[in-house]
């Protein structure tokens, strides 16, 4: 069980579910309701990540089902806050409320404080896709009092970036710098090297939003050798696309483009669907730039299909944008 969760955190799919497969034989031959469940959601998990968000959901669905059936509340709620995840990201708001407080009941039925703040956590990311910020921030900072509480320094150092992610939303980037420089002094005092990859690779996206395009490199370069030193190849993919984007900025439409290529590779490789969507409407971009127009259609295309398919929501948005210009 816990094999195929490390396939998939190192940007192996196809292994993860060949594993978790296994493993949920096994605990149907042995009447093994509890692990059966836990192991359709990790499958879920495995499908969300592959962008297949309607299997996805039907092996959540499954898991709910049967810890509801055995009194698993704990699992029961997981299942839930996943699916909700999945909700939110197809703009199904008003169900997504409300199965987040339906997994924040439960949460506080069995006393699971961790289960309360993701609650949280879940409705503040609705209020910011609604433009709510000021809820969206109290959702956020509810959730990171009870990280803190716990002592759950990882999470915490989580929870300042998602802050500082808001604050950059509402074009405050010296307040979001701010927070993600200490999740980033959170990270590298636990040794969490994909937390600092990640927070690394947030600061560097700030810089490139302010045309600090050097600053943003060197971010970039410090997140991608700590990704390739962990094999998070995920990580990896996205910060080569966010080079390719660096690049392109600066009109080096060459260098631009072999970043894209690294990035498109990977995400391909690992199943990250909406990371190939969205690589592939970068590439795009640069053959827009550069007047082929032609070529940027079919690019647009190709990331229009895949991100429609995954419901992300932002990428077809901002593909169908970039169609209407060529």
């Amino acid at each position: 069980m816990h094999l195929g969760r490390v396939y998939l955190a190192t940007g192996e799919p196809d292994k993860a579910l060949e594993t978790h497969q296994q493993s949920l034989d096994i605990a149907i031959d042995i009447k093994d309701r509890l692990g059966e469940g836990q192991i359709l959601s990790y499958m879920g998990d495995v499908h969300d990540f592959r962008g297949e968000t309607g299997i996805a959901l039907e092996h959540y669905r499954q898991a709910v089902e049967i810890a509801t059936v055995i009194g698993d509340r704990f699992g029961e709620a997981d299942a839930l806050k996943k699916i909700a995840n999945i909700q939110r990201r197809q703009g199904q708001y008003t169900e997504a409320l409300a199965t987040y407080e339906n997994t924040r009941t439960i949460a506080i039925e069995i006393q699971d404080r961790k289960g309360v703040g993701d609650s949280l956590t879940g409705v503040g990311h609705i209020y910011v896709d609604q433009y709510q910020y000021v809820e969206a921030e109290r959702n956020y900072v509810l959730a990171l009092d009870i990280l803190a509480e716990l002592g759950d320094r990882a999470g915490e150092g989580d929870m300042r970036l998602t802050i500082g992610q808001l604050y950059e939303s509402q074009g405050q980037p010296l307040a979001a710098l701010d927070f993600y420089q200490q999740a980033l002094d959170i990270h590298t005092a636990i040794e969490n090297r994909s937390g600092e990859a990640v927070s690394l690779n947030q600061i560097g996206d700030t810089y490139l939003d302010r045309s600090q395009y050097p600053e943003a490199l060197a971010y970039y370069d410090q997140s991608l050798a700590i990704s390739r030193e962990v094999g998070a190849r995920a990580g990896e993919g996205t910060t080569l696309n966010n080079i390719g984007i660096d690049y392109e900025n600066q009109g080096n439409y060459s260098e631009a483009l072999r970043y894209y290529d690294q990035s498109l590779a990977i995400s391909r490789e690992v199943g990250d669907r909406a990371g190939e969507g969205t690589t592939l409407s970068n590439i795009g971009v640069v053959y827009d730039n550069q007047g082929n127009y032609s070529e940027a259609l079919s690019y647009y295309e190709e990331s229009l299909a895949i991100l429609r398919e995954v419901g992300e929501l932002a990428g077809e948005g901002y593909t169908l944008n970039n169609i209407r210009s060529v």
